[in-house]
């Protein structure tokens, strides 16, 4: 298993979320297996991605 990991800020969490959740669908197409999304405490628009695939090169083709 190999997990991408991807931290950066957006303008709206809320906004960003919903955009986020519509594309599941293509996330799992390119094979990802699972994925965790978390904020900071001190400022929700702070996020982390944790995203899970079967092996290194289908999460190299998604982030590509």
């Amino acid at each position: 298993m190999a997990r991408l990991f991807v931290h950066h800020k957006v303008d709206d969490y809320l906004k960003w979320r919903r955009i986020y959740d519509q594309y599941d669908q293509v996330r799992r197409e390119f094979g990802m297996t699972g994925d965790s999304v978390f904020h900071t405490a001190s400022d929700p628009n702070e996020i982390v991605i944790i995203t899970e695939w079967p092996n290194a090169d289908k999460a190299r083709a998604y982030a590509q």
